[in-house]
């Protein structure tokens, strides 16, 4: 098996560590495939392999792989000329990364039959490179590689090359993702595999530079000696790959979780890991890099909710209050970038995503809730309204977020130096300016290659100021902001995914609800109603729109966040037929989605992969299993059907085992599990929209933090207005009584 690897950190820079606990079995049952070989010649070229690989792990955690530049004796370097019969065919599609690629010398083929068939024809292996618009390290590895003549040579005669967007093909990413978990033990973009015509992979890796350097080996060097060997040990590579393919298909299917009892104590146990890997100086959870991951915040939140413990709700508040004090918050123009590189918080990847958008948006909902401080609502304002500024379609979708680089640089467009603030707001303002965000003549944002300062600066407070000096402070961003405005702005991904899109329309319901903003609420209904009247053909959901045509076939994120969203408008509206919405498209997305060990990411009846992809833990955004998991216990306290229960406790015990031995990787399925396993009611309020009465029950009802609690309304016109709670088939007496009722909130159960 010619596949030997290992990965650096940076690697992983774009990818959770709950991923590696869900491919453990995997590794251990592809060991089998890697070191164990059919031949004595292959044994030989694995040993020459090893003894290089014993000397570069003395020096660093890089990449290493069969292909590496120092062959044995035999392997030549000198390749054979092929025709070029393919050219750059990008220009045809819709997705903005792929169309980033579209003016590269590479003959760049979409994924799909087409391009296999014609690697099949030219009897080519297959390069493929799986990337996303945003994505540092894939500009980086274009710039070096793929916008280079001698590269696209080797590609162009040797190769056909593939390229993929992963946010557009979510399932394709995620199977060749697991091969590299499984292979490597780590996992990052840009994804970069050799594959057989019949896309079975026998090469791995991540971001590789162009030449060797370093301990770690270049692309052109792997490239020439993977066409040699293609050459020379074609059915021996064919023969190693269909091993590892089977090995992964077979290692997933019996590796399924299932059928596992799942004790209360899986909070408790979570929660205890979350206060252990607590960063008390800094907030979050471990050392660098540091990701929002707010869905761990709203565990905290909820745990704090239903176990009254004070510790939950100190550390949720002491994370969220570094996302807004920290590098990672964009102060003047609102929304969050996508991790910091540091442990402080202090310097971000720059990009700005939607999904982070819209979690960091909901868990400052709940803060507001909770805590009623504004320098929590302004932080969820802010974030809304850059969404609605920057993000926002016409049609009603969101696009998918903003690049980290502009004019080529990193970071470049937030970035500010001394002399310049000094110029914009004068000396008095200036000096008070810099003195509050941390800003030095010689930088306080280090070039992250060498770490040498730059003369430039990130907009870092370190505390959130207040009184006199925030309202002097606002002035100065507001001027600041102005300036900024003319700068040339990140690329903008402008495709809306059906998913996010959804995702970020229930950040708009919910704040709206919460604030009683209806503009807000607004928002979300227009979200929806594009999703019903551009993303759904026959009964079935769309993936991606882009420049007015919709296409690939949704998958189970889609329908989960599109039913989420149906339900969070029914809660802000309490208009029954967004109820009556998410019921069909969560029964839709049971049909086409469950197998009887849970439920899959891709259709039944969809495009066939390596294997049918499942991803089961949280990652940046809650997955597809988690907020199916929501949905269905949501519908199960608002209709009372036995069925969403069901369904509900099935899923939980197809997590099975896994979310026993990583409860910590699934803080966002624990929120939905927490309805099923402790509790969860139903308030039906009775009366007449627009009465007075009416609505301070509704009021009182949105303005609580009760995640536990579904609300619906029934018009009643005879009796006086008031709210009657359930749980379960059990009812209690009607409110008459705002006050009564909000002491009644107040208790979880």
């Amino acid at each position: 098996m010619f596949m030997l690897t290992f990965t650096s950190a940076r690697d992983s820079a774009g990818r959770t560590a709950s991923v590696a606990s869900r491919t453990k079995p995997v590794i251990i049952r592809l060991f089998i495939f890697i070191f164990f070989l059919r031949s004595c010649a292959a044994i030989c070229l694995l040993a020459y392999y090893l003894s290089v690989y014993r000397q570069y792990r003395q020096k660093s955690k890089m990449d290493f792989l069969f292909l590496t530049r120092r062959g044995p004796p035999g392997i030549i370097r000198n390749i054979k000329e092929t025709a070029m019969t393919a050219e750059n065919i990008l220009h045809l599609e819709k997705s903005p990364y792929l169309l980033s690629h579209a003016k590269n010398p590479v003959h760049w083929q979409p994924w799909g039959d087409a391009a296999f068939e014609l690697a099949r024809r030219e009897n080519k292996p297959v390069f493929l490179s799986i990337g996303y618009f945003t994505c540092h390290w894939c500009h980086v590895m274009e710039r070096e590689s793929f916008e280079d003549a001698e590269v696209a040579g080797i590609l162009n005669e040797h190769f056909v090359s593939v390229k993929v967007d992963r946010e557009e093909r979510p399932d394709v990413d995620q199977v060749y993702m697991m091969v590299c978990q499984a292979v490597t033990g780590s996992g990052g973009w840009p994804l970069t595999l050799f594959l057989t015509p019949d896309r079975e992979p026998f090469f791995v890796s991540t971001y590789l530079p162009k030449h060797s350097g370093g301990g770690r080996p270049g692309l052109v060097e792997l490239l020439e000696n993977a066409a040699r060997l293609w050459e020379e040990n074609r059915d021996y590579l064919k023969a190693s790959a269909r091993q590892l393919s089977e090995g992964m298909a077979s290692a997933c299917e019996a590796g399924a979780p299932g059928g596992a009892a799942l004790p209360p104590s899986l909070f408790n146990d979570t929660f205890l890991f979350l206060n252990g890997s607590f960063d008390p100086n800094f907030g979050g959870f471990g050392g660098s890099p540091k990701f929002p991951s707010p869905h761990q915040v709203s565990f905290l939140l909820r745990r704090w909710r239903n176990s009254g413990s004070e510790r939950a709700l100190t550390i949720a508040r002491r994370t969220v209050d570094s996302w807004l004090s920290g590098g990672l918050r964009d102060h003047l123009g609102g929304g969050f970038h996508r991790y910091s590189t540091d442990k402080r918080w202090h310097t971000p990847h720059f990009e700005k995503m939607l999904y982070d958008q819209a979690g960091i948006g909901l868990a400052l909902t709940d803060a507001c809730l909770i805590t009623g401080e504004a320098r929590y609502k302004e932080a969820l304002l802010e974030t809304l309204g850059y969404l609605s500024r920057n993000l926002s379609s016409p049609e009603g979708g969101f696009y998918c977020g903003e690049d980290a680089d502009s004019e080529g640089v990193e970071g470049l467009f937030y970035l500010w130096s001394k002399e310049e603030i000094l110029k914009i707001l004068g000396e008095s303002d200036g000096e008070f300016f810099a003195s509050a965000y941390g800003l030095t003549a010689e930088g306080n944002y280090r070039e992250e290659a060498t770490g040498e300062l730059t003369g430039l600066n990130i907009l870092d407070p370190g505390r959130l100021p207040s009184g006199d000096d925030e309202k002097r402070l606002g002035e100065c961003r507001k001027k600041l902001f102005a300036v900024r405005e003319k700068r040339i702005r990140p690329n903008l991904d402008d495709k809306v995914l059906t998913g996010w899109s959804c995702f970020a329309g229930s950040a708009f319901a919910r704040a709206g609800r919460a604030l009683g903003d209806a503009g807000l609420v607004e928002r979300a209904k227009k979200t929806f109603s594009f999703i019903e009247g551009t993303m759904e053909r026959k009964g079935k959901l769309l993936r991606r729109y882009r420049e007015g045509e919709a296409a690939i076939e949704g998958f189970l994120e889609d329908y989960g966040f599109a039913a989420k969203l149906a339900l969070d408008l029914c809660e802000a509206t309490l208009e029954r037929e967004y109820l009556d919405k998410a019921v069909g498209i969560s029964d839709r997305l049971w049909e086409l989605f469950s197998a009887p060990e849970g439920l899959y990411d891709s259709p039944a009846g969809g495009e066939t992969l390596l294997f049918r992809p499942r991803e089961l833990a949280d990652g940046a955004m809650i997955s597809g299993n988690t907020v199916a998991m929501e949905v269905a216990m949501r519908l199960y306290l608002l209709t009372g059907e036995a069925r969403w229960k069901a369904r509900g406790e099935a899923l939980a015990a197809s997590v099975g085992e896994t979310l026993k031995d990583h409860p910590h990787a699934f803080t966002g399925f624990l929120n939905g599990l927490s309805l099923l396993l402790e509790h969860g009611r139903l308030a039906t309020v009775r009366g007449k929209r627009g009465e007075a009465a009416t609505e301070r029950y509704i009021e009182a009802l949105a303005s609580c933090y009760s995640p536990e609690t579904a609300v619906l309304f029934e018009k009643e016109v005879k009796a006086a207005p008031s709210v009657q709670l359930c749980i379960e088939s059990a009812c209690l007496m009607p409110i008459y009584s705002v006050e009564v009722l909000k002491a009644v909130l107040e208790q979880p159960f």
